[in-house]
């Protein structure tokens, strides 16, 4: 519970979209609404819940009535939960979904990107955003990464796992007195002035480079190769996660322990080279692979992979598949980046 407290608090923070993935859907989204309003003070009208499979089939202007608050149709709520998004066609979250998170962005408008937008305008309609404001979406772990678009992936920040054991306890957190409150002053007088040195920059930018360029990333490109703009994401949660941890302290500056955190949550939710490769745990049985189709494919790839023996490929990409549910189960390619590349001193 309190990392997913954590997680909603940075959301908050840098006013950006999270992920919740679960092994319960019931028992996450329950936690969730109950974190919201006993803990962080949120009141039943400050929260939306959005079943997007049944909103998007109205289009994006569907999805986009569900948001508004219900008092005020020009405002939309402060807190807006998403479910059931891992149901959505790939045709429509690309046709329906990323269209609306861009214009929700202010992408394309010409403003600032490091200006907050006020309001917003989407389908004709200028929608107006609170001082506070964040987009959830709860997801069930095992088709989280396999059913979402990998565009529509990258228009959320990262995302938390939570695991509910039935029969365990859940601990409870303790919350900032008058959470909105504090929210609000970490949000618009800590936040912005975090600090990140050049050289914290240049780590980031490491990080970001060699993930991109890991070996397992040529087994499928499209879906584990970090876009540029998860430069700006792992800065961003780094700057958020010392504004939240050292509040009102003097010590505002990004350390690389924050960047290695930062590089954890983005890249574990957007780097994926097992789902949709023909490597994946499964994929023989499931998409009629033959060990034939692999050996080819090897075969065709340059780089690292050349005049590779594939029963020593084999060996290797086996030894990187993830084992264990996903709370337990390690990304090799996060993990190798982040023990190859040296901080700064």
């Amino acid at each position: 519970m309190n990392n997913l407290y954590t997680s909603i608090a940075l959301g908050l923070i840098a006013e950006e979209r999270i992920v919740v993935t679960t092994n319960d859907y019931v028992h996450a989204f329950n936690l969730t609404k109950d974190l919201l309003v006993r803990k962080c003070g949120f009141g039943e009208a400050d929260i939306n819940v959005v079943d997007v499979q049944q909103s998007v089939k109205k289009g994006k202007i569907g999805v986009l009535d569900e948001m508004v608050s219900r008092d005020d149709g020009d405002t939309f709520a402060k807190v807006v939960i998403w479910r059931n998004l891992e149901k959505v066609s790939k045709d429509q979250q690309k046709n329906e979904l990323v269209p609306l998170l861009n214009d929700l962005d202010g992408y394309d408008t010409g403003g600032s990107p490091t200006e907050r937008l006020e309001s917003v305008k989407i389908c004709g309609r200028t929608v107006k955003k609170q001082d506070l404001f964040v987009l959830v979406s709860i997801m069930e772990s095992e088709q989280a990464q396999q059913t979402t678009y990998q565009y529509l992936k990258e228009r959320f920040w990262f995302a938390q796992h939570h695991h509910h054991d039935v029969g365990g306890s859940t601990d409870d957190v303790t919350v900032h007195g008058d959470f909105q409150a504090w929210m609000n002053m970490l949000k618009y007088q800590i936040f912005p002035r975090v600090y990140v040195a050049p050289d914290i920059s240049r780590y980031i930018y490491s990080l970001v480079v060699h993930a991109r360029n890991h070996r397992l990333c040529s087994l499928d490109p499209f879906h584990s190769r970090l876009s540029p703009r998860s430069l700006d994401a792992i800065t961003k949660l780094a700057r958020a996660l010392v504004a939240f941890r050292r509040g009102t302290d003097d010590d505002l500056f990004v350390t690389p322990d924050f960047c290695k955190i930062a590089m954890r949550k983005v890249g574990y939710w957007l780097i994926d080279w097992e789902s949709h490769s023909s490597f994946a745990r499964g994929a023989e049985r499931q998409n009629n692979y033959s060990d034939y189709n692999r050996r080819v494919e090897i075969s065709m790839l340059t780089g690292d992979w050349y005049g590779s023996d594939y029963t020593y490929v084999e060996k290797y990409i086996d030894s990187c598949h993830s084992h264990g549910s996903p709370q337990h189960c390690k990304n090799r390619i996060v993990e190798d980046v982040i023990n190859t590349v040296h901080p700064p001193m």
